[in-house]
């Protein structure tokens, strides 16, 4: 099991958000347990992976959400093309300066609901843009 943390000073300056695409991910455990947030697009991917107890078939146009502390066992799981989002709770609270913001998220905090979606593909070049714009913004 690997512990991920996430390194606000990664790049010099201090992160608030980070992302990285399918050819950039260096996984190398098959149980990970990151302390930050984490959402994955799936734009192409098979298999499957586990969230603590959820089993989560990947397909394409799939978006997972991992909570800090969930165990990410990835025996099977194989992300053919994905862009995953990485940030620590304060971001999404500063960001849109209310304390509890991210709570407001069911997918992250919600026992009742799965932590992934499927989407229509083009409802996921949506999400998908809003992705690749925090990614890019002057705040990451």
């Amino acid at each position: 099991m690997e512990k991920l943390k996430f390194e606000r000073r990664k790049y010099g300056k201090e992160l608030l958000i980070d992302a990285c695409n399918e050819e950039e991910l260096d996984i190398v455990a098959d149980t990970l347990v990151p302390n930050f947030y984490t959402i994955i697009f799936v734009r192409a991917g098979s298999g499957a992976m586990n969230l603590d107890t959820e089993h989560i078939s990947l397909q394409g146009h799939t978006v997972v959400f991992v909570r800090p502390g969930q165990v990410c066992q990835l025996g099977e799981a194989q992300f053919g093309e994905c862009h995953l989002l990485f940030f620590e709770g304060d971001f999404l609270d500063e960001f849109f300066s209310d304390k509890d913001f991210i709570f407001k998220f069911g997918f992250f905090h919600n026992p009742e609901q799965p932590s992934f979606i499927r989407l229509s593909p083009a409802d996921f070049a949506k999400k998908l843009e809003v992705s690749a714009y925090f990614a890019s913004s002057p705040a990451s």
